[in-house]
């Protein structure tokens, strides 16, 4: 159930951000001048890129988990994991896609910020 909202959140934000991106600004601009601030947009470039890898690394160790569940893999002993505590892949997914929902509005809000920069 969490999956499903999570998932639709982030496409809808996603079809936002990429609308915000091609949308045309109404303030007249000088000729050859972008309509986008991409100077200020590549300065959070690392700090977005950073938190989306540790995310991704979350996703991809729900996986790992899934795929050594499947094939029946003592990865608690492998991992030396407390044997009392079983995480599922499901449990470490959903956390990652808690995140990345996170992560997918923050981005969306610098990508408003610098193309919408006359209203901030």
């Amino acid at each position: 159930m969490l999956l499903s909202f999570f998932s639709g959140t982030l496409l809808i934000t996603l079809l936002v951000t990429i609308g915000t991106i091609l949308m045309p600004v109404e303030k007249v601009k000088p000729l050859g001048s972008d309509y986008f601030d991409w100077d200020e947009m590549i300065l959070t470039v690392p700090v977005f890129r950073f938190v989306l890898m540790m995310i991704l690394a979350l996703v991809l160790i729900s996986v790992d988990v899934y795929i050594l569940r499947k094939y029946r893999v003592n990865y608690m002993f492998i991992f030396d994991l407390d044997p009392n505590y079983k995480v599922t892949h499901v449990q470490l997914f959903r956390v990652s896609m808690m995140l990345l929902t996170i992560w997918m509005f923050c981005f969306m809000a610098q990508v408003l910020i610098c193309k919408l920069e006359f209203l901030f």
